[in-house]
């Protein structure tokens, strides 16, 4: 078989293909073939990306949010104190949320409460109740103290008394829709309930009390002392003389739950809403901006409890679950933080 001619003048030659960059030859990676990732690729890059980009813009929108409000107070932390003035200081009542441990409910705080405290110079002291009823236990008991005249015995010296006390006023945060039912409970349990316990809340029977362990981290914590009256009781009781600090509620939604969990990516995805809401009620605070008790405040923030477990919604007894109640001769004298209108923007 005749092989053809070679035309005269022309050489033919194999294209070599491309070795790729030599820098990254150099480093051992692979020569990346130049082509569109596939479908699934794709589908998977556009997620990732789309839901970093969410995450950064809402971040940094909540941080602009906390930075406005805490410009608001910062001038407060400038001021200074003669040297009698004691710094103002607020009482905060914190919860472990139902379903959860108090652990949430302390970054909770520490994310969004007390970056603005600390810009305004006022300090804070923590009430803590790691199961439901004991912070309404903790401030009946502080006002029953209160009422029997059982003052502060570390004040040796008395500099306490000698101190002047900051113009503005102190306050109570209570931070959740759960530890503003408790906290109202105890309110009305201190000032109209009775400075002993009633026979039938003590625990007396030896088979309740705790059994002494060598182990100390296996030992059982008493229960909740059950509360001296109950609200049905509260229009025959006579309120004692007792002054309760302005009152804020800071909201704390918290959703718990597998067959949430798109809702529960959306409430993550919008943190900057909630970092405005609550820095605008913790400036309110710190300005001291307060109202009268108005009817209907003891139903602030009820939206809170459609979060809580169904388990727990279910129940008709105890501190968080039942309706809350309140004496017009307890409220008419409270008071809540609340910014006017032309400082909301």
């Amino acid at each position: 078989m005749s092989q053809p001619a070679l035309t005269p003048g022309k050489v033919t030659t194999t294209s070599k293909p491309s070795e790729g960059n030599p820098a990254f030859r150099a480093l051992g990676l692979p020569r990346l073939r130049r082509k569109l990732p596939s479908r699934n690729w794709t589908i998977f890059l556009l997620t990732v990306s789309s839901l970093t980009g969410a995450i950064i813009y809402d971040r940094r929108k909540a941080k602009e949010a906390q930075e406005k409000w805490k410009g608001k107070v910062r001038y407060l932390a400038e001021q200074p104190l003669l040297p009698l003035d004691l710094p103002r200081k607020v009482t905060v009542w914190l919860s472990a949320p139902p379903g959860d441990t108090i652990h949430v409910a302390r970054d909770h705080f520490n994310d969004y409460v007390k970056p603005i405290l600390h810009a305004g110079a006022v300090d804070y002291e923590l009430k803590e109740g790691l199961r439901e009823g004991e912070v309404r236990n903790q401030l009946a008991e502080h006002i029953r103290k209160s009422r029997k005249g059982e003052g502060n015995n570390n004040d040796q010296w008395g500099f306490i008394a000698r101190a002047t006390k900051s113009p503005e006023h102190g306050a109570d945060i209570v931070v959740g829709r759960h530890t503003f039912k408790e906290f109202l409970r105890g309110l009305h349990e201190g000032i109209l309930g009775p400075l002993e316990a009633p026979v039938s809340g003590t625990i007396e029977s030896e088979q309740e009390k705790v059994e002494e362990k060598e182990d100390e981290e296996k030992e059982k914590r008493l229960p909740v002392p059950k509360a001296y009256i109950t609200p049905k009781e509260y229009s025959s009781c006579t309120p004692a003389l007792y002054t309760v600090e302005p009152i804020q509620l800071v909201p704390f939604p918290h959703l718990l739950g597998f067959l949430r969990t798109p809702w529960r990516i959306y409430r993550f995805l919008n943190r900057r809403e909630l970092a405005d809401q609550i820095g605008k009620a913790t400036t309110a605070v710190v300005l001291g901006h307060y109202r009268k008790w108005e009817a209907g405040d003891e139903n602030a923030d009820l939206t809170e409890e459609d979060d809580w477990p169904s388990k727990l919604r279910k129940k008709v007894e105890g501190d968080w679950h039942e309706d809350v109640q309140v004496d017009p001769r307890v409220v008419q004298s409270l008071r809540m933080f609340q910014l006017p209108d032309d400082m909301n923007t």
